[in-house]
């Protein structure tokens, strides 16, 4: 069952950006690991994931300009705008080339970034992702009408219909207690329904055009869930198909935050792909 809190102590930073002011957490200790978030997610995604690697890497999670206690503007905001705000912070933070975990979202930023600065990337580990353009499947209709009804849904009925949708199928109704702990926890991280929306144009952007992935050229791993209803598993298979250096894992029937559902189950292939 999970905890209602991260169970390791943190440092908290604020890292200045321009116009903007980013909150990361650290834990942990060894060579640098940095994670990027998805669309209008914070730390409360990744606590125990970057617990589970606290032994082998220094972990520091990016806050996102707008999200949390991050400021910054959001005006035109595109996944370029968020690479070029973590390369800052990796160049403030970190000394030389940086192990990067991007999951949904975080994945567009972190192919950008890998792009845009190579100098900072050593590795990326991209989770429940997709390279956009011609290659990408997009959210399924489905997907699209449940999230058109919670929003029809008032009060806490519809954030949990909502919410559930990036859990595989079933997997809220099986885990009310668990599902119930995580979304207490992102209830601490503000999530402002402009920054959100600001952040949901930069992805259809993303998705729409979509990258060279021949200009990625450090090694990559790739994990995806069959059951992935918000960013479906033919993402995966595309930049497993598209990408250099890369390994891809397969997750049989898990959802779109895979690593909530089962934590070891991807908490196993990272490790591996670190070679601890």
């Amino acid at each position: 069952m999970y905890l209602p809190a991260p169970i390791q102590p943190r440092l908290t930073t604020f890292v200045p950006i321009g116009d903007a002011m980013l909150r990361t957490e650290t834990v942990g200790h060894g060579d640098p690991l940095f994670m990027l978030h998805g669309l209008g997610c914070s730390f409360w995604s990744t606590h125990y994931l970057a617990d589970a690697l606290a032994d082998i890497r220094r972990v520091v999670n990016v806050e996102n300009r707008g999200i949390g206690a991050s400021t910054g503007t959001v005006d035109g905001l595109s996944i370029a705008t968020m690479a070029d705000d973590a390369a800052a912070v990796i160049r403030k933070l970190a000394n030389g080339p940086v192990d990067v975990l991007g999951y949904s979202m975080g994945g567009y930023i972190s192919q950008h970034l890998a792009i845009r600065h190579p100098d900072v990337v050593r590795s990326l580990v991209l989770l429940s992702t997709s390279p956009g353009g011609a290659v990408a499947t997009p959210v399924p209709d489905s997907t699209k009408e449940a999230w058109a009804a919670a929003d029809a849904m008032a009060g806490p009925e519809g954030e949990w219909y909502s919410r559930s949708i990036s859990f595989r199928e079933g997997w809220c109704d099986a885990h009310p207690e668990e599902f119930a702990a995580i979304n207490a926890r992102r209830a601490l991280y503000a999530e402002p329904a402009d920054v959100w929306s600001a952040q949901f144009a930069a992805t259809e952007v993303h998705l729409m055009t979509g990258i060279d992935m021949k200009e990625i050229t450090c090694p990559v791993l790739v994990i995806h869930g069959t059951g992935d209803r918000v960013v479906p598993y033919p993402n995966g298979e595309a930049l497993s198909h598209g990408l250099a250096d890369v390994t891809f894992v397969t997750l049989p029937g898990a959802g779109h935050l895979s690593w909530l559902e089962d934590l070891d189950a991807v908490v196993g292939p990272i490790r591996e792909f670190y070679g601890a």
